[in-house]
């Protein structure tokens, strides 16, 4: 599978060959995510280090570790946050999350982590593990959330709207609590298909959005637009 380049308004990336591609939902939660007042940032599972970058646009001010256990994907990381004015903001780390061990905690940690519980192997290893929650399980994930997380820090990440209530009781044992989630329907008369949620130490009013990505015509929503209109540049 060849690398392909995908453009943003304000820097591109590298992405496929043996890394998973650009996606909508890591373009969603990079966008939602509640980045801008973070001095330091940490993406778990950084792929090919879209959240990272995007972090990195938002918050001009934080620096931003990412944490990747497959070599190939850290390598592909490295090679984009070369590519931006932002580089010396950012930092890849190869490695489990389980073993990241930093100088400081974080004030916000964003995640487009292993989706599914279950599933049909991919032919390779390394996008298996991707997309499946082997090497990372929710336990693991929101155990490290954390550990890692400043006092008054956020967890952000997006989930299929099916794993969400497994996730939300691991994130709960873990000591987090959900403050703000915003729910994703492709269609408005379909079902949820995502939901993006933040989480925190302190328990607070749960805040609740809803989102529609595409009206009865198949072209975007205006609120889809307006959320990521700062990267993409059709929008």
């Amino acid at each position: 599978m060849p690398e392909m380049i995908f453009r943003f308004k304000q820097f591109s990336l590298v992405h496929g060959g043996d890394v998973f591609k650009v996606n909508s939902d890591s373009v969603l939660l990079g966008a939602w995510a509640g980045l801008t007042n973070a001095r330091r940032i940490l993406d778990i599972g950084a792929g090919n280090g879209l959240l990272a970058l995007m972090a990195a646009q938002r918050n001009e001010h934080a620096h931003i570790d990412a944490v990747e256990v497959s070599e190939k994907a850290c390598a592909q990381a490295a090679a984009n946050f070369n590519r931006v004015p932002w580089r010396d903001r950012l930092e890849i780390h190869h490695g489990a999350i389980q073993e990241f061990r930093p100088d400081a905690r974080y004030d916000y940690i964003i995640s487009n982590p292993p989706y599914f519980l279950a599933g049909t192997p991919a032919k390779k290893q390394d996008m298996y593990r991707a997309r499946h929650a082997i090497g990372l399980s929710y336990q693991d994930l929101a155990a490290a959330a954390a550990r890692l997380l400043a006092p008054d820090g956020r967890f952000g990440l997006i989930l299929p709207a099916p794993e969400m209530a497994t996730f939300a009781h691991h994130a709960r044992t873990a000591g987090l609590s959900l403050r703000r989630r915003l729910v994703m329907y492709p269609r408005a008369e379909k079902p949820a298909e995502r939901i993006l949620s933040e989480w925190g130490r302190s328990v607070g009013n749960e805040q609740t959005d809803a989102l529609i990505m595409y009206g009865r015509d198949g072209s975007y929503t205006e609120g889809y637009r307006r959320l990521t209109s700062a990267f993409y540049p059709a929008f």
